[in-house]
């Protein structure tokens, strides 16, 4: 029975690294029944979400994978004002399309009237 010794060195390291900017948003909305009407003046500060993945494997051969994922979300926190007859909640989902210096230059919100 022949015997084969084989050396193999594995050296796995997986580092997650996740960096959160919490966004805050100064929104007003202003809604009427049956209508929307969005006036939003907005200082918003972002979400940064950095997740760096690296795997490092050994096997005689240096393998090196890096994995870069940027996401980027803005969540707000919105004043809102919606009248007709009776009071009206106003939801607001914002997304912010570009930012310079930590400010959103651009944002897209869907105003929503409920009950």
């Amino acid at each position: 029975m022949q015997y084969i010794y084989i050396y193999i060195y594995i050296y796995i390291y997986i580092y997650i690294y996740i960096y959160i900017y919490v966004c805050v948003c100064m929104y007003s909305c202003v809604c009427a029944c049956g209508y929307i009407y969005i006036v939003c003046v907005s200082i918003c500060m972002c979400v940064h979400i950095y997740i760096y993945i690296y795997i490092y494997i050994y096997i005689y051969i240096y393998i090196y994978i890096y994995i870069y994922i940027y996401i980027y979300i803005c969540v707000c926190v919105f004043m809102y004002v919606c009248t007709y007859v009776f009071m009206y909640d106003c939801m607001y989902v914002c997304l912010c399309i570009y930012e310079r210096m930590y400010i959103c230059m651009y944002v897209v919100c869907v105003c929503m009237c409920s009950d």
